[in-house]
């Protein structure tokens, strides 16, 4: 997109990531009927709907810390739901071929919004790392100050305020 992401929708790890709710969808769909299903569907409903989720809440919060802990979150629920992916092709009670083939074809979808996430996670650590860089100084005469010269006190330290070194 020439504009850049304006929304989560743009995001190719959203719709990747949704692309793996609707085979999950599909993929409980396809298990026999029983107290195993209803179990392990619940659980990789959920942590397959958690990441869409939370890339959509994370993206509404900007370039921040909170954006990087909150696609942590859906890293962590990626990797569940290819640790529910790997018991459901593992199971003998799911022993069947149309279902194992479906739950690969899955898998690899889904470890393709874990790797994008990772690199997702990197880059926005990074720009918050500079970020940090950039704020933490002021350039004068090309002089660079430290933050401890620039900011004053939030809450009245004056007290600790004064310890700081001199600029």
């Amino acid at each position: 997109m020439k504009d850049g992401i304006k929304v989560y929708k743009d995001l190719k790890v959203w719709q990747k990531a949704v692309e793996v709710v609707c085979d999950v969808i599909e993929l409980v769909d396809m298990l026999p009927p029983g107290p195993a299903r209803d179990i392990i569907g619940k659980q990789i409903l959920g942590s397959s709907t958690s990441v869409c989720a939370n890339i959509a809440e994370g993206h509404s919060s900007g370039i921040t810390r909170e954006y990087n802990r909150i696609l942590k979150i859906a890293y962590r629920e990626a990797k569940e739901t290819d640790n529910w992916l790997q018991v459901i092709q593992r199971s003998k009670k799911f022993a069947i071929p149309k279902i194992i083939a479906f739950a690969r074809k899955t898998e690899k979808k889904n470890i393709e919004v874990i790797k994008m996430l990772s690199a997702l996670k990197k880059s926005i650590k990074y720009l918050e790392v500079f970020s940090i860089m950039i704020t933490s100084v002021i350039l004068d005469n090309y002089k660079m100050y430290p933050i401890s010269c620039i900011l004053r006190p939030i809450s009245g330290e004056v007290a600790e305020w004064s310890k700081a070194p001199a600029c």
